[in-house]
């Protein structure tokens, strides 16, 4: 009798052990197709949008964005980390970290929760546009000492020293702004 029950066990578990394995092929076969479209739309989605994969670079641009002339704090921690892309870190305000190709400015503002455009900006819930305010104030972006006219689109390159600046600076205020793109405080 004893030897039977051995059998039976035995058959027993040799059915689950079976049962798992069909099971658990089953479910790697639903994973991988998971995984598999998710891959799908992300390379559709790169290729429609022109962003590389994480990973593809790694440059940094130094950035200011002033707002009627007080500078946006990047340095505080609802703007660190914000996306695996692009983002800033460390406590640090100045320096944008780039992860991947195709990466513009329009990305790291909307990374922030705002929008950038020829004569708008929108940052800490706030729009700053050219055509709707008074008193000559203009959103004015300089990438490199030059003046650009699509900075959504500006793709990033290393080093680039990026001014974004609204209200009614002057040509002598905008030139000194530019020249202390990524200078901190102390470096002043």
């Amino acid at each position: 009798m004893a030897s039977k029950t051995r059998q039976y066990l035995t058959y027993a578990v040799i059915l689950i052990l079976s049962v798992l394995v069909i099971w658990q092929f089953s479910y790697n076969q639903q994973l991988a197709k998971k995984y598999s479209k998710a891959y799908y739309k992300s390379a559709d989605i790169q290729k429609l949008t022109g962003v590389g994969d994480l990973g593809s670079q790694h440059i940094h641009a130094h950035l200011t964005v002033l707002a009627n002339g007080k500078k946006i704090d990047f340095a505080k921690p609802n703007y660190q980390l914000q996306h695996n892309f692009i983002h800033f870190e460390d406590s640090e305000g100045h320096t944008a970290h780039v992860h991947a190709t195709g990466l513009a400015l329009g990305h790291l503002f909307k990374s922030l929760g705002g929008e950038i455009s020829l004569s708008c900006m929108k940052i800490e819930g706030k729009e700053y546009c050219s055509e709707t305010e008074a008193a000559g104030n203009k959103l004015k972006t300089y990438v490199n000492g030059e003046r650009i006219f699509d900075p959504a689109n500006h793709l990033f390159k290393n080093m680039d020293r990026i001014l974004v600046a609204y209200g009614t600076l002057s040509d002598d205020e905008i030139k000194k702004e530019i020249e202390n793109i990524g200078k901190t405080e102390t470096d002043e």
